[in-house]
Order: C-alpha cells, then sequence, then structure tokens
C-alpha cells in the first residue's frame, strides 16, 4: 500500500470518525429534546386533569346552590306538616317544592318519559309487567310503577311500565 493511499484511508477514516461524533451529539440532543417533550407533556396532562376537576366541581357547586331552595322549602313543609292540621296547606306546599325541583333539573336538560298511554318503545320503557285486556291496544302502557328521564337527549333512566296484551 502506498502512502497517499494510506493517507487517504486514514483521512477517510478520521472524516467518518468525527461524523459518527456529530451524529451521536445530535442523536443526544434529540434524546433531551424529547425527554423535556415528554415531561412538559405529563405536566400539561396533569394540569389539564386538575383544571378539568376543578370545573366539574365548579359544575357541582352551582347545581347544589340552586338545590337549597328547595332544601329550605322541604324543611318548612316539614314544619308545617308538624305544626298544622291543614292537610291542603301541606300539600300545597309540597307540590310547589315538587315542581321547584323539577324545574330546577328541567333548566338542566332533564326531561321526563311519557308512557302512559303511549306505545312501548323498548327505547324508553322497561316492562315489568303484562295484562290482557280486551279495550287496550296491544303493547300500551297502561300503568307506570316509576317514571323515566332524559337528560341532555339521553335515556338516563327508563320508565318501569305496565303494558296491555290483547286478548
Amino acid at each position: 500500500m502506498s502512502c497517499d493511499n494510506e493517507e487517504d484511508v486514514n483521512k477517510r477514516i478520521e472524516e467518518l470518525e468525527r461524523k459518527l461524533k456529530d451524529a451521536e451529539s445530535r442523536a443526544e440532543d434529540y434524546l433531551n429534546q424529547l425527554k423535556y417533550m415528554k415531561a412538559d407533556f405529563e405536566n400539561y396532562k396533569k394540569r389539564v386533569l386538575k383544571e378539568n376537576k376543578e370545573e366539574v366541581r365548579k359544575e357541582i357547586e352551582a347545581f347544589v346552590v340552586k338545590l337549597l331552595d328547595v332544601l329550605d322549602n322541604l324543611e318548612r313543609a316539614l314544619l308545617t306538616a308538624r305544626t298544622t292540621r291543614k292537610k291542603k296547606a301541606l300539600v300545597d306546599g309540597i307540590e310547589m317544592v315538587h315542581r321547584e325541583f323539577f324545574d330546577i333539573l328541567k333548566k338542566e336538560g332533564l326531561e321526563e318519559i311519557e308512557a302512559l298511554g303511549k306505545s312501548f318503545n323498548h327505547g324508553e320503557h322497561e316492562c315489568l309487567a303484562v295484562e290482557e285486556l280486551d279495550n287496550c291496544n296491544d303493547e300500551e302502557v297502561i300503568e307506570v310503577f316509576q317514571k323515566g328521564y332524559i337528560l341532555d337527549g339521553r335515556v338516563i333512566r327508563y320508565s318501569k311500565v305496565k303494558i296491555a296484551k290483547k286478548r
């Protein structure tokens, strides 16, 4: 091997070693950047989760505050029940509290599922009993054991019903 050739090979080796060191240095920089990005992302996730929890807490608090008037009125109704003999006054008070309570829930997106006299609907009703009758349509809801409700377009509780079966 000639000196010129050997010198070219050594230069080439030196150049490749320098490029390797540069590539290793860049790879280490990229790895460090990735570690920082990962840590930043983890901190971001924790912050968003904390903010979401705080927002949910605020929403629950606002809802509970709306219900405090209902609680006060229920306490007044109980006091009236203990001190009055006037059944009508008591019933009127309880009806008022019931309306107030339902109005609050309605403003939050709650709707009652209409069931009585309607055709049985698997998406809204749960059949607990069947009664054979002549004067009703087949699968007509003839009794509601428990009301069902929809919240923001989704059934959150099915109406528990009795349906008719034509004889």
